[in-house]
């Protein structure tokens, strides 16, 4: 199906199944089964009836594999890995865990998580007006380069529609952000006066007690 609406910019997913029929159901069907490899055949047969499965020779060993991942450890710094250890790792993981192993594997992640969370605190996100002005701006001149170049109207649409319905909620955050932004403006013009300062006030005082002159 992927396939086929990338080959086709004008065909649509709706379409594509309208347009399906059983002749394309049989065909992916054959196509599936010729990428089934009689090794893969014999390795689920040995497992459900090891007695019809002759000559099985098991998948080939992962060297190419292992020495890949040697490889990379030792680029990342790790010099003291060796294939053995891959191996030893990689056969690990075909033993059942006892109930000690699974405790013992719970409490190390524990105590991984409790330690990251106080090294690394996480850091304070805001979304501020700005920011999402910006975006919204984006968003919107993408829509517009989308509806008005794209000849699958149907397409573009639905691409329409889907980002303007994702951005509702940050339209939403940025008018209350710019509302909050007004009412702080307009309740400074209402602040009450400073205070006049005791020592203002001390001298007015003093000077209208202050005896008068006799005339």
């Amino acid at each position: 199906m992927i396939n086929a609406v990338d080959a086709d910019e004008n065909l649509s997913i709706r379409q594509f199944w309208k347009e399906f029929n059983i002749k394309n159901a049989i065909d992916n069907i054959a196509e599936s089964w010729d990428e089934v490899t009689p090794s893969n055949m014999n390795a689920v047969w040995k497992k459900l009836w090891p007695e019809c499965v002759h000559n099985f020779k098991g998948f080939p060993e992962p060297t190419p594999v292992v020495r890949e991942i040697v490889n990379l450890a030792h680029t990342a710094g790790m010099d003291e890995v060796g294939e053995e250890d891959i191996v030893e790792l990689l056969a690990s993981h075909d033993e059942e865990l006892s109930n000690e192993d699974l405790m013992a594997i719970e409490q190390v992640r524990a105590l991984e998580e409790e330690t990251a969370e106080e090294d690394d605190p996480e850091p304070q996100l805001h979304l501020t007006r700005k920011i999402l002005a910006d975006v919204i701006s984006k968003f919107e001149s993408g829509i517009h380069d989308i509806v008005n170049n794209d000849p699958n109207r149907e397409r573009s649409l639905k691409f329409e529609n889907t980002v303007r319905s994702a951005l509702t909620a940050y339209k939403m955050l940025h008018q209350e952000k710019v509302h909050q932004a007004q009412q702080t403006t307009i309740t400074s013009f209402f602040t009450k006066p400073a205070a006049t300062s005791p020592a203002s006030s001390t001298s007015t005082s003093s000077d209208d007690d202050a005896p008068t002159s006799p005339q």
